[in-house]
């Protein structure tokens, strides 16, 4: 995945979040999606798990944050995704295309503070959480290069960290946090799937201008596909 970003040179590069209107862009985008997917999150190791614990990381919110948007810390939720035909598109050097898509998630706050609500299945009084924000993925989707080329297959639950994933952000009003995470270490052994590694990459980081340069491809392609 990482080689797609060498497509984009320099641009993209945002001063601040805010005074580009990126959070009210990405929200309007995402709105719109190609197609909606309701996931089921059961399994511990399921990628959508391990990602609703990834975005909780203090240094990449100011608030915690999760998937779940139930008012319990229910261990199997749901969760709905927001799907887009790819923005963009290259060709490896083994001849095959890789087209790169966004998944969009909503972000919830970790703790609720809304209004309290009854849980027949709980049995308990608990409290709405708001939304904060949202959390988008580049998810990678590889074809054979032949005469016929199929359309890609709109889904998050293919999602495999450090294979067809592996960069997202998370994105507020006032930020944009770029994160990478993988399910090996460093010599490439496979990690306990219900601690995934985590980077948090820092504003100085050259894959966030790629990154930010990445994004801005696909919010100028949903721009034009919206107008």
């Amino acid at each position: 995945m990482e080689k797609s970003w060498q497509i984009f040179g320099d641009y993209g590069v945002y001063e601040t979040e805010k005074e580009q209107g990126l959070f009210p862009r990405l929200e309007r985008a995402l709105q719109k999606p190609d197609k909606v997917e309701n996931c089921r999150v059961i399994v511990p190791s399921a990628p959508l798990r391990q990602l609703s614990i990834v975005i909780g990381n203090k240094e990449l919110s100011e608030k915690r944050l999760t998937l779940n948007n139930t008012p319990f810390s229910e261990p199997r939720f749901d969760v709905t995704a927001n799907l887009f035909y790819p923005h963009g598109s290259i060709m490896r050097d083994d001849g095959e295309v890789v087209n790169m898509e966004v998944v969009g998630f909503d972000a919830y706050e970790r703790e609720g503070t809304g209004d309290i609500c009854y849980s027949d299945y709980y049995q308990d009084w608990g409290r709405r959480k708001k939304k904060i924000g949202s959390v988008i993925v580049f998810k990678a989707d590889v074809q054979s290069v032949s005469w016929w080329r199929r359309r890609s297959k709109l889904t998050a639950q293919d999602m495999k960290w450090g294979e067809n994933c592996a960069y997202g952000a998370c994105v507020t009003p006032n930020n944009i946090k770029w994160f990478r995470i993988s399910c090996k270490d460093a010599e490439g052994k496979d990690l306990n799937p219900l601690f995934p590694d985590v980077e948090i990459l820092s504003s100085e980081d050259e894959r966030v201008t790629e990154l930010n340069a990445e994004l801005e491809e696909f919010l100028q392609e949903r721009e034009r596909v919206m107008a």
